[in-house]
């Protein structure tokens, strides 16, 4: 009967543990934790296949090593020097071991570990993309106070200008509609007023129009 490939290779592993001894051993050891997967990382259906082949690995690991104990002890005897007594003493030893439940409270608290990591990576990251937006809106920010409110390419209109002021103000919509009217009568009449002014050569009608801006002269009397 043509062996399978499982029995061919087993094989192949038992004659280079003969040949090579603890040289094939470490090499395996290398090649085995090269490819593993920590338990944290694997889904769980995955993790509940490998904990089961671990199980029943680590099942038949204790039989075996209980029946060399089991063997040892029977072997093991002592006389005690006297030839009128015919019984041998015997000499029983403890088998030492960890317990069951130590090398799976071990993995679970090393699976807790894992899953803690890496919630706080992910935590991380999102701090890290918060931080860095808020990075750009300060830097946004301050650009915008340094070189002024205005872009260079906005065009400098009354309508432009109250736009960007209420803007800056972040009103709701019902005030916004209130403001909105006397801050542009403030950006159409303002710019008129400084124009004429600045127009003007006689310093009478200067004053006289700083005192109409002010409300500190009687309009009857222009």
């Amino acid at each position: 009967m043509a062996k399978s490939r499982s029995q061919i290779q087993k094989e192949y592993r038992e004659r280079k543990k003969l040949k090579d001894g603890k040289n094939y051993l470490k090499k395996e050891s290398a090649r085995v934790i090269k490819y593993y997967v920590p338990a944290a990382e694997l889904p769980t259906k995955e993790r509940k296949k490998r904990n089961a082949r671990a199980k029943v690995h680590n099942q038949t690991h204790r039989r075996k090593r209980n029946a060399a104990a089991l063997v040892l002890n029977e072997s093991v005897t002592e006389s005690s020097g006297y030839e009128s007594i015919g019984s041998p003493l015997v000499v029983k030893l403890p088998l030492v071991g960890r317990r069951k439940g130590g090398k799976k409270k071990n993995t679970r608290a090393l699976a807790r570990a894992h899953g803690a990591m890496k919630r706080l990576k992910v935590e991380k990251e999102k701090l890290l993309k918060k931080l860095k937006a808020k990075s750009r809106q300060l830097k946004r920010l301050s650009t915008k106070i340094n070189t002024g409110t205005r872009r260079p390419s906005e065009p400098c209109t009354p309508n432009s200008k109250t736009d960007i002021e209420l803007r800056e103000l972040n009103l709701t919509p019902r005030r916004r509609e209130r403001v909105e009217r006397k801050l542009m009568l403030k950006n159409v009449v303002l710019p008129e007023i400084s124009e004429a002014r600045a127009s003007t050569l006689s310093m009478y009608e200067r004053q006289s129009i700083a005192r109409l801006v002010s409300g500190n002269t009687d309009l009857s009397l222009l």
